[in-house]
């Protein structure tokens, strides 16, 4: 996973539009880029291991819709998965804003459908930027 987290806060700013209420646990988008790897539900399985209280994965389909239905898999209260994509063969950057315009986290990051995190993760970067007042 990437070690950088962005605030969806600096990818749009529109003027007019209120700002969410900062909750305790703000909701953070996992965005993952699919070729359909047999190795993805390993990844999204790390994803549903964090102990961090809100997530939500996105799979992005970049196949151009020969991607798998995605598993069932347990996820705790407050973890949420779903798939966009998949009208047409994504390159890496595209795939990466499909991913952005689909999210609905107030901080997004990124994981390969190849790798896997810690379970403590998303809640080590959530502690980092809300440490440094991002």
């Amino acid at each position: 996973m990437n070690d950088v987290m962005s605030s969806r806060q600096e990818f749009a700013q529109s003027p007019g539009v209120a700002p969410r209420p900062v909750s305790k646990y703000p909701l953070v988008t996992v965005i993952v880029r699919s070729m359909d790897r047999p190795e993805l539900d390993r990844a999204l399985a790390s994803i549903a291991l964090q102990d961090y209280p809100a997530i939500e994965s996105i799979v992005v389909d970049a196949t151009g819709g020969r991607h798998r239905p995605l598993r069932p898999q347990h996820r705790p209260a407050g973890h949420s998965i779903r798939m966009v994509g998949g009208s047409g063969p994504l390159q890496r950057p595209q795939a990466a804003d499909l991913g952005l315009v689909s999210a609905s986290g107030e901080w997004l990051t990124y994981l390969d459908d190849d790798d896997t995190c810690e379970p403590s993760h998303v809640s080590a970067l959530v502690a980092a930027a809300n440490a440094h007042g991002s």
